[in-house]
């Protein structure tokens, strides 16, 4: 008896863990940076909207910068199981001839919390072309990202 009863509560503990759509939604404190850079962390806040079509901005200061830029992201998209985010986004200068373009795939294993990688696609700084990008959010109690 003692067992199926523990059967019964790891199932409906595991059951309330699944990850949704809606936990992706709000503003998350993120930081991010080069793997060669750990020192030169991205931070900033990250705001998803989940009704209708997922959008999503970010608002983020750049390495000992105290001015904080905002960025649209585009190609977002969900796994089938929810709990991958997939998207991409263009720095607002340029470096060569074009807007440096970067990708991401984050990963939420708890509704608070999520860890991912990235790398640049396009228009890379020198010696980060291959490089990862190490991505972490925490879920934010924030309304709005203005300052």
């Amino acid at each position: 008896m003692l067992i199926i009863l523990a059967i019964i509560c790891i199932w409906f503990w595991n059951k309330n863990k699944s990850i949704s759509k809606k936990d992706w939604e709000g503003f998350w404190t993120i930081t991010y940076y080069y793997e060669q850079a750990p020192n030169f962390p991205y931070t900033g806040v990250l705001k998803l909207q989940t009704q209708g079509a997922l959008k999503g901005q970010l608002e983020v200061f750049l390495p000992k910068s105290t001015r904080s830029t905002f960025i649209e992201l585009s190609n977002l998209a969900l796994s089938e199981d929810e709990t991958l985010l997939r998207g991409a986004f263009f720095y607002p200068y340029k470096i060569r001839e074009g807007f440096v373009q970067e990708a991401f795939e984050l990963k939420m294993e708890n509704p608070n919390e999520f860890k991912g990688k990235g790398k640049c696609i396009a228009f890379c700084a020198e010696e980060t072309e291959e490089v990862a990008i190490i991505w972490e959010g925490q879920k934010s109690d924030l309304t709005s990202n203005k300052n």
